[in-house]
């Protein structure tokens, strides 16, 4: 697996694998992907990457996000990864967010925070693992597809 920076020619797969999480209904509270000038100017420039299996498909992505606009809040971000689908359970979930947590660092942010569908246990997981602690649960935070759901609201300090 080699994990590397976007490239603007990288965002159909990235649409594509970004859907594959919506669709399983406990990835985001989005409905479609954000736009690709979205994406990729909204999202902490240098934070943007994708892995690639041994053919070179891409099959995961993730990003950073801002939290805030106000200057104070530079170092707090939140964190996106999305694993598509055949390359789950393997492990790659892990490796971006271990890419992701030191990519951070190097960018001088000092809060990671991740907003988990309290049904994601295996995230929930991968992000203690990761380092990241449980601050809550939102209870009943935001509704999708007429159902309420819960979040796990995660940090990790540099």
């Amino acid at each position: 697996m080699i994990i590397r920076p976007y490239e603007a020619k990288d965002w159909p797969v990235v649409e594509k694998i970004y859907q594959q999480g919506i669709d399983t209904g406990m990835a985001t509270f989005e409905m479609k992907p954000k736009s690709q000038e979205y994406w990729e100017h909204n999202s902490i420039q240098g934070s943007q990457i994708v892995a690639e299996d041994e053919t070179g498909k891409i099959v995961a992505w993730a990003c950073l996000w801002p939290t805030s606009e106000r200057k104070c809040y530079s170092g707090v971000t939140e964190v996106s990864i999305y694993v598509g689908e055949g390359a789950q359970g393997k492990g790659l979930g892990a490796r971006m967010l271990e890419e992701i947590n030191d990519l951070a660092d190097k960018l001088g942010i000092w809060t990671l925070t991740a907003s988990i569908f309290e049904e994601n246990k295996a995230s929930v997981l991968c992000h203690e693992r990761a380092g990241y602690k449980i601050l809550g649960l939102r209870e009943r935070i935001a509704m999708r597809d007429g159902k309420w759901h819960s979040t796990y609201f995660m940090e990790r300090r540099s």
